[in-house]
């Protein structure tokens, strides 16, 4: 059968979007390592991306979640409603709906109480303030310039007594990450996926496997629907 005379097909996927933000924040991971930018700021920059992706592709799992799983009429309600929920009461509602019997998780325990602290470093990324602060040591200044020599980020470890500036100036509670967004690293990064693969490893336990099942945790539902009423088995 020539072109002009076959049978077009037209299908529709469902996007996964914590399939394709996290594999953009792997293959971010992985450029960390080339030999062109080790060593170099690129890193951080390189870094800084792929951790909000990371922390992204969480959000896109839980409205996935919810969507797939959750029961009517509950569905109903939450989606005419989804906008008014916080991220972290998302999470709190997936475990509450879906479980039987209902699920209310630990919050202050790991790795919820480092999830809250991920979304409040998005938070903090997606909606700077005027007022952040990043805070350096320096051993002395270019005798004409008077700029810094020398200069590097403040070890929260090590803050001068009597210098007013505490840890929680420094860095996040939890993660440890920095908060100034020029020190963070491969390090700080790995932390940050560390974190993720465990929220999703304990939210597939506490939905008895549902996530793994199939692989739906990275699958993409396809659906042929031109012409009407084909499906993929009978197209030769």
């Amino acid at each position: 059968m020539s072109a002009a005379n076959s049978t077009r097909y037209l299908m529709s996927t469902v996007i996964n979007s914590f399939h394709y933000l996290y594999q953009d924040a792997e293959y971010l991971m992985s450029a960390t390592k080339l030999t062109s930018v080790t060593g170099s700021f690129q890193v951080t920059r390189i870094c800084r991306s792929a951790m909000l992706l990371y922390i992204l592709s969480l959000e896109g799992l839980v409205n996935r979640a919810l969507d797939h799983f959750v029961s009517i009429p509950h569905h109903d309600f939450f989606v005419e409603r989804e906008e008014r929920f916080q991220l972290f009461d998302k999470w709190k509602l997936l475990f509450l709906l879906v479980p039987a019997p209902s699920i209310e998780i630990d919050a202050a325990g790991y790795p919820w109480s480092h999830l809250a602290e991920l979304i409040r470093i998005r938070n903090d990324y997606v909606h700077p303030k005027h007022d952040r602060k990043g805070y350096y040591e320096f051993s002395s200044v270019h005798p004409e310039t008077k700029v810094p020599k020398d200069m590097r980020a403040l070890n929260w470890k090590d803050i001068p007594d009597g210098a007013g500036v505490k840890e929680k100036d420094l860095v996040y509670g939890q993660t440890k990450l920095p908060k100034d967004p020029y020190q963070l690293t491969i390090d700080h990064l790995q932390t940050v996926k560390q974190i993720v693969d465990d929220c999703v490893a304990k939210a597939d336990q506490l939905l008895s496997g549902r996530l793994s099942e199939n692989n739906w945790v990275r699958t993409e539902q396809m659906t042929v629907f031109f012409p009407p009423g084909t499906t993929f088995e009978e197209i030769k």
